[in-house]
């Protein structure tokens, strides 16, 4: 289990279970560094053949772990999980389905991505080791798998209600999520400001000369244009801006995150990964 900064009592109530527990292992994140650099922590410190992924509000049953090892067995690498609804807000789900249809718009890799799917998924060894050859600064754990490639299937499963609390991805830090997910694994943005340019610039031209064979121009209709060419050229120029960003952090070479302690380890030592 890996305790990505929370702010509760989670890591004492932690060391309460692996007292019962011995098979439970605790790992303490130094601050909360991202869901996605979470489970990659946790699939560096995994050492079985087979390595399930499950988040902790138990809104995926954990019974269900069994057929996703069954299923895998059939002679699959990787098995998803489809939900066949999805528990949470309508206006998550709405953002969910828009945010899908684009990605699969800008990137044909990612086609077989659905927005019910889920990280509650079980992976080969032979795929945790090529996962974890794999530097992304900035990540997403279910597109990460899809690059890979590799023999898969999903079953589809029941998505349960919260059972307490509320999840901690608001409007805002979706739609960054959303962001990441697009132009971490896509470059069709940059060709979509490309094209929207040469467009602009056929436009542009199309209107001068409906201009001039009209012996006059409309002041409303040149500014229109001019506001509205400055949007494309700003928006160009932001989009540029978040692939230059992604470089310089790439460039950076930062761990992906800091462990700050370690719990029913073989080793306690704080460090890095």
């Amino acid at each position: 289990m890996v305790d990505d900064g929370s702010s509760d009592a989670t890591w004492s109530l932690l060391g309460t279970h692996i007292a019962k527990y011995p098979n439970l292992h605790g790992i303490k994140l130094s601050r909360n560094f991202g869901q996605h650099q979470a489970i990659s922590c946790g699939l560096a410190h995994s050492k079985g053949q087979w390595i399930a992924v499950m988040d902790g509000d138990l809104q995926d049953d954990p019974k269900h772990l069994a057929e996703l090892l069954a299923t895998a067995k059939k002679g699959y690498d990787i098995v998803f999980t489809y939900k066949t609804s999805r528990k949470h807000a309508l206006w998550r789900n709405v953002v969910s389905k828009v945010y899908t249809s684009l990605l699969r718009q800008l990137n044909p890799q990612q086609a077989v991505y659905q927005s019910n799917m889920g990280n509650y998924s079980l992976i080969s060894r032979k795929v945790l080791n090529a996962f974890l050859q794999l530097h992304d600064a900035e990540r997403q754990y279910l597109m990460l798998l899809h690059w890979l490639g590799f023999s898969h299937t999903y079953i589809c499963i029941p998505h349960k209600a919260r059972i307490m609390g509320k999840s901690s991805y608001t409007f805002h830090k979706l739609i960054k999520l959303a962001m990441v997910g697009i132009t971490a694994h896509s470059r069709s943005l940059l060709y979509l400001a490309l094209y929207t340019g040469i467009l602009f610039i056929v436009v542009s031209f199309i209107g001068i000369g409906v201009s001039y064979g009209a012996n006059g121009t409309s002041m409303a209709y040149i500014a229109a244009l001019i506001v509205f060419c400055t949007g494309c050229i700003l928006s160009a120029v932001g989009i540029a801006g978040i692939y230059i960003g992604k470089i310089f952090t790439q460039s950076q070479g930062r761990p992906l995150y800091i462990v700050d302690e370690h719990m029913n380890f073989s080793t306690n030592k704080k460090g890095m990964q």
